[in-house]
């Protein structure tokens, strides 16, 4: 349990909130690079943004791992946008330092497997429960077992 959800609940739920960070995070860059007002996207891409990189430490794993210190750098970036949107209201250099900001942010959100490794290492009964959520209802359940013609072909590969 995370948060009191399941593990699979909160993965997706961080999975989510990454993807509207992502989203409208490259929205606001598109804006600022033309020179266009971001008051709209603005609030909703730093809120999901530094979500997403809050939420990562949630996730059970031992000890210090390269996510986690790409989540720490993120959101150091992330206050220094902060401070150039909030304190110096973008003014003078200070927009080229939030789209600066925001652009490190959005590259450091899910760039490598290593910021993703976390989510591998849920058990496979977690994973197999997790699919059999999004099976159709009329659909067989269980594992895919695939045929002696399909693996030969996969062998002679």
């Amino acid at each position: 349990m995370v948060l009191g959800m399941s593990l699979e609940t909160f993965t997706f739920l961080h999975v989510v909130i990454s993807m509207v960070g992502i989203m409208t995070g490259i929205i606001v860059v598109a804006v600022m690079l033309q020179n266009g007002p971001i008051a709209g996207w603005n609030g909703f891409f730093l809120t999901t943004t530094i979500l997403t990189s809050v939420t990562g430490f949630f996730f059970p794993v031992k000890g210090l791992l390269p996510s986690h210190i790409v989540g720490i750098i993120s959101l150091v970036v992330l206050a220094i946008a902060l401070f150039a949107y909030y304190s110096r209201h973008l003014m003078g250099p200070w927009r080229a330092v939030y789209v600066v900001c925001a652009v490190i942010a959005l590259w450091l959100g899910h760039e490598s497997v290593e910021t993703t490794q976390m989510y591998i290492h849920a058990d496979m009964q977690i994973k197999e429960t997790a699919m059999a959520r999004t099976r159709p209802v009329d659909a067989k359940s269980g594992r895919y077992r695939p045929g002696d013609k399909l693996l030969a072909f996969l062998e002679a590969l």
